[in-house]
């Protein structure tokens, strides 16, 4: 259990500072200084919505995954894409869009997702040096 808080803690940072940082440099490229609220209020709304991606979605798929032994990344990666690009264009939560802002909306939000499956498998699923079978020694080991 103390595993999947660190794991939803640390991802949920994770996702909001990759988004936090992602703002930033925005900002700094642009001329125009008067979007900073926008910024502040998105990297809430990603964060918030990472926190609940993550009790919602990714705390059940990990109990599954677990539940199959399956350790792999490639499934955590793969939901912690596939559902943020799917809420993109299902919810969209920025309005109704035109489909290329929906494709740089949802590249954003899977490569967001991305982040946060990756850091969440790191502390919750992947596995230990300790959990790991020794090889064997001496006459018996062949």
């Amino acid at each position: 259990m103390k595993r999947i808080i660190i794991a939803v803690t640390a991802s949920t940072l994770a996702t909001t500072a990759a988004i936090a940082g992602l703002i930033l440099i925005l900002f700094l490229l642009s001329e125009d200084k008067t979007g900073a609220g926008i910024g502040i209020a998105i990297i809430m709304a990603y964060g918030i919505s990472a926190f609940i991606g993550l009790i919602t979605v990714g705390l059940p798929a990990h109990l599954v995954l677990s539940r199959y032994s399956s350790h792999s990344i490639g499934p955590y990666l793969l939901i912690g894409a596939v559902i943020p690009i799917a809420v993109i264009f299902i919810v969209r939560p920025f309005g109704n869009d035109p489909l290329q802002h929906l494709l740089v909306q949802s590249a954003i939000s899977g490569g967001l997702g991305i982040i946060c499956a990756a850091v969440f498998w790191y502390f919750a699923a992947k596995p230990n040096k300790r959990s790991q079978p020794r090889p064997l020694r001496g006459p018996a080991a062949g």
